[in-house]
């Protein structure tokens, strides 16, 4: 009971529509329809906008040169029977150079509104071609060349001891680019087709409209590759997303797991699941690592918390108080022993100097 399934017979009749998994409702997800209700009722502004003419989308990206090649078959549940482990040393082979990047810059001709787009790039200390100096500036430059008068930049960020663990460099990385003042944050992978134009009108629109208050809630496509999935992947969150939680993603999720979070967490009344607008996540050269299946035994215990941390967060806007933000938390983890001793190293960003990035 409460064991998470990924799948089920069939793809989504709906082409649109809010996401509801009548699984995992239970007294705090009564709880906190109840609470967030109260606060929709009120019709309370969000605070701390920047009050910029330009929109700035941030977009996390790990990336790895080296990929999971599976030899044998994968049994029911999707764990690795065997891999192997291959390296991309071709700049034009990454798949982010082949995939990610030209659909990107493809689509953003086509949105309405004035945005612009900041790439933060994670990469583990120690992979033979992310962190190769050298490399990392041919990359810069072809991706530069790529994108052209396109409205993006890219930040480089080096990681130790998060090999495997990919939400804790996504949630590094949104906490760098929210101390940056990024409005929104996109979660993709570096061989992510983006399929669908406007998707960013799309995603801002259904946040700054959403019933509780502007910015409140979780937006994101549809994976064409994997329709008869019954959650949304690759969440688009707001800056309030952050102030709320104090996290992107709970630090107990290595891998796997936060998207279904975040749509279970917020429910069908702040989960914007766009099944018109679509993405493949392609995998063309392969996985990046193996699922990170223990998630599966706090699952349970990440949703409720979450779900009641918003019910606290709607009683206090609704009895007009001050939310204060949650510090950068990661004692969930700290404390039950998964994390491993790590050190993060920050590459210093172009136009930076030769200073750090500040440490948050």
């Amino acid at each position: 009971e409460g064991e998470v399934q990924f799948w089920k017979e069939g793809a989504p009749e709906e082409s649109a529509g809010p996401f509801h998994d009548e699984r995992w409702d239970d007294e705090n997800f009564v709880e906190m329809q109840e609470e967030c209700g109260r606060l929709s009722a009120m019709n309370v502004a969000a605070g701390g906008g920047r009050g910029a003419n330009v929109t700035v989308i941030a977009l996390g990206l790990p990336v790895v040169s080296s990929r999971k090649k599976y030899d044998g078959e994968e049994d029911d549940d999707m764990r690795v029977v065997q891999s192997r482990e291959e390296y991309i040393e071709d700049i034009d082979k990454l798949p982010m150079m082949k995939v990610f990047i030209p659909s990107l810059v493809e689509k953003l001709k086509h949105e309405k509104q004035n945005y612009r787009y900041e790439v933060y790039l994670g990469f583990d200390k120690g992979d033979p071609v992310f962190d190769n100096n050298e490399i990392r500036k041919q990359i810069t430059a072809t991706m530069k060349s790529t994108t052209g008068s396109s409205p993006i930049r890219f930040h480089w960020f080096q990681y130790e001891g998060f090999q495997g663990k990919v939400f804790w460099i996504y949630d590094d990385l949104f906490r760098q680019a929210y101390h940056d003042g990024a409005d929104y944050f996109y979660m993709v992978n570096d061989d992510l087709l983006l399929l669908t134009p406007g998707w960013v009108d799309r995603f801002v629109g259904a946040l700054e409209e959403s019933s509780v208050m502007p910015g409140f809630g979780v937006a994101g496509p549809l994976d064409i590759r994997d329709t008869h999935k019954h959650h949304m992947c690759f969440a688009f969150h707001g800056r309030l997303h952050f102030e709320i939680f104090g996290f992107f993603y709970p630090p107990a999720f290595q891998n796997w797991w936060s998207d279904y979070w975040a749509t279970l967490v917020y429910g069908p009344s702040a989960t914007f699941w766009f099944k018109d607008v679509q993405v493949r996540n392609t995998e063309i050269e392969g996985r990046r690592y193996p699922a990170f299946w223990e998630g599966n035994d706090f699952f349970q215990e990440e949703v409720a918390n979450g779900r009641k941390a918003l019910a606290r967060f709607c009683r206090c806007k609704a009895a007009g108080g001050e939310w204060k933000l949650a510090s950068c938390r990661m004692s969930p983890f700290e404390s039950s022993g998964l994390q491993t001793a790590s050190k993060r190293i920050v590459v210093p960003r172009a136009g930076g100097g030769k200073r750090p990035r500040v440490e948050f």
